[in-house]
This record gives structure tokens, sequence and C-alpha cells, in this order.
């Protein structure tokens, strides 16, 4: 008995290949994780300080308050948190000579459980928040802030980037009298930064957005992946001594301090805070998902296949006329 074979030609091959790939798009996504919050931070104090890094993973909540000081009031303090079902956020901030860098990174999943097709939409709220800088007239070194938040979403389509949000407040004594602002992916407030010699402010009270996460079939699952992070580093350290008054800042009126944070005789300070951000609408989950009714998406989606099988006979008719 003789067994009889295909011989599958590259354009076959082609074919087959891009049909795979439109069943594969169709499958649901299996063995979704629980919904759970980890947050980190590291950090050093003074410029000869040793790291020191801790971090938490939990399904219900964490919270982690890192703080710290030195003899030459060098110090960090910060806030890195989050419930699951709840808020979350991350706040750092420093004096003298420093470095903290904080995150929180919250991860849930959303499964399809109804009877039709849906398309979901994310929407977020990014509560009160701060970014600032500042530092003594007298002050040598520099002040840098730093936020960053980004939403991702990963099916079986693959991993997109619902967010990508960062922004950055920069002191630098030696290049520039006033700080720099920068901002990317949102803008959370209009009016902008208010910046001024040796000192910069960037905040906010409220800013809600509506993010399109996808088409899930009945049964379908996609992963929902928030983090936020905070840095703040610091070198201008403080001084007993009277200070060195370089050309570039004469003339210049001494800092007052930002966001109801306090001033500075010598050095400089920074904060970088997300204030309990991606709260829902402020009384429920992390974020509001909802979902939207796609109309007849099974027929369109059949037509897919449809046009791979047709595609597949067309070029073994072709093969065989040749």
């Amino acid at each position: 008995m003789s067994i009889a074979t295909t011989r599958i030609s590259p354009a076959e091959h082609r074919t087959i290949l891009l049909l795979g790939c439109s069943m594969v798009a169709l499958l649901a996504v299996s063995g979704a994780a629980r919904a759970q919050v980890t947050t980190g931070y590291t950090y050093t104090v003074g410029s000869a300080g040793i790291p020191v890094t801790s971090s938490s993973t939990s399904p219900t909540s964490v919270d982690l308050l890192p703080g710290a000081s030195d003899a030459s009031s060098n110090s960090i303090f910060g806030h890195d948190f989050g419930t699951v079902g709840a808020g979350f956020g991350s706040r750092s901030s420093g004096s003298g000579v420093y470095s903290l860098s904080g995150f929180t990174d919250y991860k849930s999943t959303v499964t399809n459980t109804s009877a039709t097709t849906n398309d979901y939409t994310v929407t977020y709220t990014i509560i009160n928040g701060d970014l600032g800088v500042g530092a003594a007239v007298t002050a040598i070194g520099s002040q840098l802030a730093q936020l960053t938040a980004s939403l991702t979403s990963t099916s079986a389509a693959g991993t997109k980037t619902l967010l990508d949000y960062a922004s950055s407040m920069n002191f630098n004594s030696t290049t520039h009298v006033t700080p720099i602002f920068s901002e990317s992916g949102l803008v959370l407030n209009a009016a902008g930064a208010t910046l001024a010699a040796d000192t910069g402010d960037y905040s906010w009270s409220s800013y809600t957005g509506t993010v399109d996460v996808g088409i899930l079939a009945p049964g379908a699952s996609v992963a929902l992946e928030y983090k936020v992070t905070s840095a703040v580093t610091g070198t201008t350290p403080f001084t007993t001594s009277p200070p060195i008054i370089t050309p570039l800042n004469l003339g210049v009126v001494a800092y007052g301090g930002y966001g109801g944070y306090g001033g500075t005789t010598n050095g400089g300070n920074a904060v970088a805070r997300f204030g309990d951000p991606f709260n829902g609408t402020g009384t429920g989950g992390a974020f509001v998902v909802t979902a939207n009714a796609v109309a007849v998406p099974e027929p369109a989606s059949m037509a897919v296949l449809g046009a791979g099988f047709a595609a597949l006979a067309f070029v073994r008719r072709r093969a065989a006329r040749s």
C-alpha cells in the first residue's frame, strides 16, 4: 500500500502562513494571572552613600515608605503604594546630595465573560501631582525630578502601548539659572510649568483620559499593566561656610521654596509625585473598564478565514493548470 503525498509550493506555503496568522488572532488568551501590585525603590544618601533597595508584591496592597538622612543634612523620603481594586502612586523627594527612584506596577486581567464580541476601553484618572526643584542662590550643583507613567495591554494579538508619559524638571547651577521643564505623551496642566530663578514647579489637579484596549471575542482575555515611576537626584551639598557665588547667579533673588515644601539656605531639593493616580472616578477601582458591543463581529471574522481558504484554492488551481 502506498501513501499519496502532496507537495506544497512556496506560494501555497505563504498562503497557509497568512491563514494561520488570521486564526491565531481569533484565539482567546488562556491562563490569565490574578491582579497584583508591586512597588519598589532604590536610594543613596550623600556622595558616598551605599545603595539601598527594597520591593514588595501583593494580590491585595503594598505600602513602602523609604526615608533616610545623614550628618550633612542630606536626606530622602519616598512613598510607593498600591491597592488592588483602588488607587496607587509613587512619590520621591530629597535634599542636598542624594538619589531616589521608586515605582508602582499594577497588573490585572480583563476577560470577556459575555456571549458577544466587545470592544474594550479603559478610562483612567491621574489626580493631583507635582514635579519641582529648588536651590539656594549660592548652591553649586544640580537638582533633577522625573515622572513616568505607562499603560500596556497584552493579548493574543500582541502587546500594545496605550499610554506613555514622561516629564522632567532639571536645574543645574553651572549651565542655567532657570530650571528646564519637559513633558511628553500627555499635557497634565495646560498652563504649563512655573519657572523662575533657581526654582521650578509643575503641578495639576486632575487629568482623565480614555484609551482603546481592543476587541475581545467571548471568553478572550487581555492583560493590562499600569506602571508609574518617580525619581529625584541632587548634587548640591549643604554648606556651613560662606559658599562661592558664581557669576551665573549674581543678582538672583534667594529661593523661597516650591509647592509648600519650604526653601533652603544652602543646597537644594526636588520632588516628583503622582498623587494617588489612576483611581478611576475616585470611588471605584484603579481604572474603569467599559465593554462596547461590536456589531456582527462573527461574520466578519469568518470572512477573514474564508478569504484565506479562497486564496489557497486559487493558488492550487493555478498550479494545476501550469
